[in-house]
């Protein structure tokens, strides 16, 4: 649904390839973007791995909605670890920077120890916890969070493992080590259930034909349906409040943040209505995101008005338009029909190409000169900006989207 996600690399032969959406895939078991019927039952003291298996069962217990997931997916492209004899990881070693050296000598040490590290993160309640890598991060809806985990930890082809599964205030702990034929490790699984919306883990085993380490954090964000802000809001997986159009949009964007004509404005939808203005739109409407908003209601709903009057098909507007290069008169982004947002998910992070936006300002400028073109006088002009105004008004619901990105 929404996708903000980085990827890196070294210049060394110890390279790191970032595999971020397969490796979601692997750890997260969900399809992006949807939000899947739950027919599972929640966790019981002793899941048969058989119904782990088939998903009849969710050992994890986790808060079904829409999830921040943080990934940090590393792979060598270089022998696997445990397969090479120490005369040979000693050669290798020769060809390493210190700093990858040290990094691949703890790799050796958590693959014969059948112990992971996963490090420090920052919690819900800005506590030090476990669990938050710095790899790149999207957001998720899923009925069954971390269900390829749980299979991984209860499921049937885990039960000849070597499996540690305890619980210590209220975090549920499991470590996993599958040795292969030989006895080497070919898995190791460190998982945390911190609570049922937060879920931390690493694993290391082959993906691919490469050794794979692989970090990652969940935590739930929101419901996945419109709905009106939480109270508290909830908390990033860095301990913050997201504030401002891109931060909440992003990570909740089906929050209802405004209220018009009966309408419920959701947070994707109100981010892309403000960035579908152009620079010289926005600056006219001033630097506060509130004030900017109503203005660009206003002129979105005005210049709707004025294509349900036929204006658009009128001279000199008609004219106008096409040679601003527009076929039609329909909103370029977003549409709003028989009481629902068409496909506000349109462009995943919110973004609008600088032609669309183009496109948008025109229609928009033309139309509103069309719409108040009936005006005799000033004064008749004025009272018709009145009653538009009165009319498309809208009313705040959620303060923190449209906070300035520089308050606190």
């Amino acid at each position: 649904m929404y996708i903000c996600l980085s990827e890196h690399a070294t210049q060394h032969p110890l390279r790191f390839r970032f595999l971020v959406l397969p490796c979601l895939a692997m750890c997260f078991g969900i399809a992006v973007g949807f939000f899947l019927p739950c027919s599972a039952d929640p966790q019981t003291a002793h899941p048969d791995p058989a119904d782990v298996d088939s998903g009849k069962v969710l050992p994890l217990d986790l808060k079904p909605g829409c999830w921040q997931v943080r990934i940090e997916a590393r792979s060598w492209v270089a022998p696997v670890p445990q397969e090479m004899t120490p005369e040979e990881i000693a050669q290798f070693e020769k060809t390493m920077p210190p700093e990858q050296l040290d990094e691949f000598k703890s790799v050796l040490k958590e693959l014969h120890q059948g112990r992971l590290k996963i490090g420090n993160g920052i919690g819900a309640d800005g506590q030090k916890i476990p669990g938050v890598p710095a790899g790149g991060q999207q957001m998720a809806c899923t009925s069954a969070p971390f269900a390829v985990n749980g299979v991984e930890v209860y499921g049937s082809k885990t039960q000849s493992c070597q499996r540690s599964i305890e619980t210590s205030g209220g975090v549920l702990s499991m470590n996993v080590f599958c040795p292969g034929s030989d006895g080497k490790p070919q898995l190791l699984l460190d998982y945390r259930r911190i609570s049922d919306n937060y879920f931390v883990g690493t694993r290391v085993g082959i993906y691919q034909a490469w050794p794979t380490v692989m970090s990652f954090a969940g935590k739930w964000m929101s419901e996945p349906a419109i709905h009106t802000p939480l109270s508290p809001p909830p908390t990033d997986l860095d301990a913050r409040v997201p504030t401002g159009p891109v931060q909440v949009a992003t990570v909740d964007g089906y929050r209802v943040v405004a209220m018009a004509e009966g309408k419920q404005i959701i947070a994707a939808v109100a981010m892309k209505m403000l960035k579908a203005q152009s620079a010289r739109m926005l600056k006219d409407y001033g630097p506060d995101p509130w004030n900017q908003f109503q203005q660009v209601y206003l002129h979105w709903s005005v210049a709707n008005e004025a294509m349900g009057m036929m204006l658009g098909i009128q001279e000199p507007w008609k004219s106008q338009l096409a040679a601003a290069g527009l076929r039609n008169v329909t909103p370029q982004v977003f549409r709003h029909s028989n009481g629902m947002w068409l496909n506000p998910f349109a462009e995943s992070n919110g973004n609008v190409d600088a032609d669309t936006v183009k496109l948008e300002d025109a229609r928009e400028r033309i139309l509103w000169e069309a719409y108040f073109s009936s005006a005799k006088t000033d004064a008749e002009k004025q009272e018709m900006l009145r009653l538009g105004e009165e009319k498309y008004r809208v009313t705040l619901v959620d303060a923190d989207f449209f906070k300035s990105p520089a308050s606190p």
